[in-house]
């Protein structure tokens, strides 16, 4: 809904394989939007395995790659749909290296690696432990060379790792330098979405999850986010707000025992999103002061 120039760019940038830089305030969706730009590649055709000094490397990963129906017939190739690999605020330097996996008895490929021909997406890109620097520097070797190296007992193997790199934040464009731009040229920068935008994407989830409810609900989920002169009581919105009410009212309907959502339902499940309330206890500006400097 919405965000039509960000959708222009990511599908530019699919096209011409060029990564971006997405950052806006918390909510307005840009992990969603960005999780859509590997829809838009073409299916590509891994490894199952490879073996290397009677060591087993694993590329395909079912946490991360989506197998396609038509399948080659060697088995030892798997075709799966352009992946998204998505970390965020855990990553370290380690997560960025392959590593032996005592438990499965395999090396495990890096982010790096799995994102082959597909995006890979470093959300929050600043609220790393590590200075995100240091981070963004181990990407730019890959990027550059479209390689990578994996080391089996201490022998480097060189392997290929074309894929588009995302990064998103809700801190200011400044924390990226010119080196690190230049390997994410676009750019997406989104904003707080309207109120009839989101009263769209909660209807949309409700629609999605299969619930009906009363048309006044609609109503007063748009109430919430009116300006207080328009007569609304003048929250925030976002993107995140219409999926997480959209849910708790589902599961407040359920507790409840009844076959559609209701305005009463709605108020209650209102009552429960911690957000809400707080804006709702804080006047605008100490809202502002307490959680969105957290963000």
């Amino acid at each position: 809904v919405g965000n039509e120039s960000a959708k222009k760019t990511l599908i530019e940038g699919a096209i011409g394989g060029k990564g971006l830089f997405i950052y806006g305030p918390p909510g307005t969706g840009k992990t969603f939007i960005t999780s859509r730009m590997s829809d838009l590649l073409p299916p590509v055709v891994i490894p199952r395995y490879v073996e290397f000094s009677e060591q087993v490397i694993q590329f395909y990963d079912p946490d991360f790659h989506r197998m396609c129906p038509e399948q080659p017939e060697d088995p030892r190739w798997v075709k799966i749909y352009a992946p998204f690999v998505f970390t965020g605020s855990e990553l370290t330097s380690d997560k960025l290296e392959s590593r032996y996996d005592p438990n499965k008895g395999v090396y495990e490929t890096s982010p790096i690696i799995k994102a082959n021909g597909g995006v890979l997406l470093i959300d929050d890109l600043g609220r790393q432990k590590e200075d995100h620097n240091a981070l963004l520097n181990r990407l730019i070797v890959p990027l550059e060379n479209k390689k990578d190296m994996i080391y089996v007992k201490g022998s480097p193997i060189v392997v290929h790792t074309h894929f588009i790199p995302a990064f998103s934040t809700n801190l200011d464009i400044t924390i990226m330098d010119e080196a690190h731009l230049r390997r994410a040229p676009l750019h997406v920068q989104l904003e707080k979405p309207t109120v009839d935008e989101i009263v769209e994407v909660f209807r949309r989830n409700l629609e999605s999850m299969g619930e009906d409810h009363d048309p006044e609900v609609l109503e007063r989920f748009a109430q919430v986010y009116r300006p207080i002169s328009e007569g609304g009581e003048g929250m925030q919105p976002t993107f995140a707000h219409a999926r997480d009410l959209a849910q708790i009212a589902q599961a407040v309907r359920i507790r409840k025992g009844e076959d559609r959502i209701t305005v009463q339902t709605m108020e209650e499940a209102l009552q429960q999103h911690v957000l809400i309330a707080l804006q709702r206890k804080l006047t605008p500006m100490l809202f502002e002061r307490i959680i969105r400097k957290k963000t």
